[in-house]
């Protein structure tokens, strides 16, 4: 899976953006200057590619709060998964990307960049709305099972939710835990049920039983308490473990690398993988070495979109892939380094 191209409407910090991802390169380095929308680009790409129904706006989420101009988000993806294109879902409303690009028929073609648009749109009922669009047909909705085939990896300041099993954890891509742990915590229960002392609680059976002979009320045995077993959500979670130690408690820069390797290889057919500021808590020596192997790793498929505010990293980019932000009272450019002469002429 790749991304071509992004456009973007009244979300957060940014009132206008349409920003074009190099061909050339499969690794994107985003710099600029804080607050210039570097964090919000990437959400914005998190959100038209959202994997759940569950997705939580607020008005605060719109530009400048104007809820009167609706958030929309457009994203042009190519190499598809192999289930999305068959005529039985999208496969009639793939496109040429040159042709939608310059205009006129948007019918895919052999030799062309084949793609899906699909876009997000979020009015002031504030209920996200995902639709796949051509300009040939009527657009048509797109489910969070389809849209969980392109959801990417983000490593963001969250990162440590990836080392306990859930549903927003890369694990999941890995294994489906949700029948493994509900097994897991029934028996827990069930052997807590049968366990677990109360007897400080068993104090109050004298009582009990006083009550029930004043008011005609018998008991067949001794009265005590016990757990009870019920359906629904356990408080409890499940973590990963390094011997007897979670690993969440490891140095920031371990936690941040293995999150970073979870996302990249979630899928065999490559994926879309969002970093944001993926110098954070690690040396310079750490920063080389994960360069290097992002260039092994996307390779031949993929895409990595990282933001930075680390010289260490710049370092170690190459022109192709740096890319600079620049937001202007809410209208967001991104200058690629490798066409010099277009930065030049914009300072």
């Amino acid at each position: 899976m790749k991304l071509t191209r992004i456009e973007i409407n009244n979300f957060r910090s940014i009132k206008h953006a349409d920003v074009f991802f190099p061909q050339n390169s499969r690794i994107m380095c985003i710099i600029g200057a804080g607050d210039s929308g570097k964090s919000t680009l990437l959400t914005a790409i998190e959100w038209v590619l959202w994997p759940s129904w569950s997705l939580i706006a607020t008005d605060t989420d719109f530009y400048n709060c104007d809820t009167t101009n609706p958030i929309e988000i457009t994203v042009y993806v190519t190499e598809l998964p192999k289930a999305l294109i068959k005529d039985d879902k999208f496969g009639l409303y793939l496109r040429d990307f040159g042709k939608v690009c310059n205009g006129g028929d948007d019918e895919p073609t052999d030799t062309g960049i084949t793609i899906l648009t699909i876009q997000l749109i979020i009015d002031d009922t504030l209920e996200p709305k995902w639709n796949v669009i051509t300009d040939r047909t009527d657009p048509k909705p797109i489910s969070q099972k389809e849209r969980r085939l392109l959801s990417p990896g983000m490593v963001g300041s969250d990162h440590e939710k990836d080392f306990r099993w859930g549903r927003d954890s890369i694990l999941q891509k890995y294994a489906d835990s949700r029948e493994v742990l509900h097994n897991a915590f029934t028996q827990a229960m069930r052997a807590a049920v049968e366990n677990t002392n109360l007897e400080a609680l068993d104090q109050m059976a004298s009582s009990v039983e006083e009550v029930g002979k004043r008011y005609g009320v018998g008991f067949n045995g001794t009265i005590h308490n016990r757990l009870l077993m019920q359906n629904g959500s356990y408080s409890t979670t499940v973590g990963m473990f390094d011997d007897k130690v979670p690993f969440a408690q490891r140095g920031l820069g371990s936690k941040r690398l293995l999150s970073i390797g979870m996302n990249v290889d979630a899928r065999d057919d490559g994926t879309l993988v969002l970093v944001d500021e993926v110098e954070t808590g690690l040396e310079p020596y750490r920063i080389s070495a994960l360069i290097n192997q992002f260039r092994s790793q996307f390779k031949d498929n993929g895409q990595l979109i990282i933001t930075t505010h680390s010289r260490s990293v710049v370092c170690e980019c190459g022109v192709s892939e740096l890319s600079v932000i620049n937001n202007d009272a809410g209208e967001l450019k991104l200058h690629r380094l490798d066409k010099f002469e277009q930065i030049k002429g914009d300072i």
